[in-house]
């Protein structure tokens, strides 16, 4: 016996649409919200990682002598990858701890109007 279904499937939305209901019920401006907060958080967490990676490379090809630096043949196996590999995650590692409390900030802040901003900053202080 075929099951009958009673509800009403929703129409099927694709990236257009969403982006044509954005435009009509916020704006041009409705498509970069958020940005500012995102900003507030990758910004640093780059410039952490590349401050991070370029010093980690450096020192690890001085305390191995260059033993895994990055004179390897590009094909991922041996040992020129050992050194870029490894100061890479430690990096991210460093760069993922100084800025998680950005990222607690930044999901608040994003959860809230801008208008609430100095009650934001307020409770993210009290914390």
């Amino acid at each position: 016996m075929p099951r009958t279904s009673t509800s009403v499937k929703p129409p099927r939305q694709t990236i257009i649409s969403e982006i044509r209901l954005i435009l009509l019920t916020q704006g041009p401006k409705g498509l970069y919200k958020g940005t500012l907060t995102a900003c507030l958080q990758s910004v640093p967490s780059a410039g952490i990682y590349m401050i991070g990676y370029d010093y980690l490379a450096r020192y690890l090809g001085v305390v191995t002598g260059g033993v895994g630096g990055g004179s390897g043949t590009g094909t991922g196996t041996g040992t020129g990858t050992v050194i870029p590999f490894t100061a890479g995650c430690l990096a991210r590692v460093v760069s993922a701890t100084i800025v998680s409390p950005l990222e607690l900030f930044r999901t608040r802040l994003q959860a809230r109007p801008f208008r609430e901003l100095p009650a934001c900053l307020c409770s993210y202080a009290q914390h």
